[in-house]
């Protein structure tokens, strides 16, 4: 039985999450990117399309350059839908090289850069998400009048790329210096606060500081108590949250705890899926589902339960092939653990 799980690939999966507004009153359907989410999310490409170029259009005409670093995404998510994940990201790219040459005003750059980060971490592209969020970086240090929350948005960011490509050491780093932002500013948001304790609880849990990571992941779910705003994304930060529960009691051995909570946990990701305006909330929602789903059938094996554990990988893979984008490697890694699954059977 042990002798599979060395091919289930167990991970904590950090998220970004933030809930932008809109910051004017007047046009507020013209310039709401909510308008282009709703539209994607019933897959009408061309409906988002066409509210994307009218939105740059009428923010460009008016010159309000702060309101572009909302958009690389945006540029990004309809290039690849209308072609191919290459030309969404070429599409992206050139949308912040254009956005750089009508502005130098450091604020707008670092969260335009951001915002093409999160693009690069839909597509799979881990590297260039980083490099990115470097740059970002630089920039949020040059800005006068920034805040320790700001300072440590990017700083997070980092650190969820650095644990995407397995460098548990500076993502720790970066955690635990993100966090140490978020706590020295009174007006951090809770939401980011609680992100910022749950990723320092995962980067503990991937050390083996198994206490630690219980104490974080505590906090974290004590702070969600306090936030505000929309349910439904509320869920979704919550449900990554206890994701991670889920795994620290499967590493404590409590594998019905682990198998109840991961349960729910995907149950909460469809509810998520099913009912979130937000596209790119429901696209992670989707991701970190099929990873939850996998992470299922390890604690199913564990469990000497071999059959569910295929099933459930199998339903992975199958639901992994339609999701994530052709340049993912789950789908292939999830082929092998169901290989070794027919294996035990």
């Amino acid at each position: 039985m042990k002798c599979l799980s060395c091919y289930y690939k167990i991970a904590v999966f950090s998220y970004l999450f933030f809930i932008s507004q809109c910051f004017f009153a007047q046009n507020v359907q013209l310039i709401n990117h909510k308008t282009i989410d709703s539209f994607l999310v019933k897959n009408l490409v061309k409906k988002a399309d066409s509210s994307l170029k009218a939105q740059l259009n009428y923010l460009e005409s008016k010159n309000l350059l702060d309101s572009l670093y909302k958009y690389p995404y945006y540029v990004g998510k309809i290039g690849l839908l209308k072609s191919n994940t290459t030309r969404g990201a070429k599409e992206a790219e050139a949308f912040v090289e254009q956005l750089k040459l009508k502005t130098d005003n450091k604020r707008i750059l670092y969260k335009s850069l951001l915002n093409l980060a999160d693009f690069y971490d839909e597509i799979g592209e881990n590297s260039k998400s980083l490099e990115t969020t470097k740059q970002a970086l630089s920039a949020v240090l040059e800005v006068n009048d920034t805040n320790p929350e700001e300072i440590g948005k990017v700083r997070y960011n980092l650190g969820a790329s650095y644990l995407t490509l397995g460098n548990i050491s500076e993502a720790t780093f970066y955690f635990q210096t993100a966090l140490k932002n978020f706590e020295s500013y009174p007006s951090t948001s809770k939401s980011q606060l609680s992100d910022g304790y749950n990723a320092v609880g995962a980067s503990m849990w991937l050390s083996s500081k198994l206490d630690s990571a219980k104490y974080y992941y505590e906090k974290a779910i004590k702070t969600t108590t306090f936030i505000k705003g929309d349910s439904i994304e509320n869920l979704y930060l919550g449900n990554v949250i206890k994701s991670n529960v889920s795994l620290l009691e499967y590493t404590q051995g409590n594998l019905a705890e682990a198998v109840t909570i991961q349960n729910k946990v995907i149950n909460n990701y469809q509810t998520v899926i099913d009912n979130c305006l937000d596209e790119n909330i429901v696209s992670k929602a989707k991701r970190y589902q099929s990873r939850a789903i996998s992470n299922l059938a390890v604690f199913y094996n564990e469990q000497g339960n071999l059959k569910n554990a295929h099933d459930v990988i199998t339903y992975s893979y199958n639901k992994s092939k339609i999701i994530l984008e052709p340049n993912d490697i789950t789908p292939a890694s999830l082929l092998i653990q169901i290989g070794q699954s027919y294996i035990s059977l």
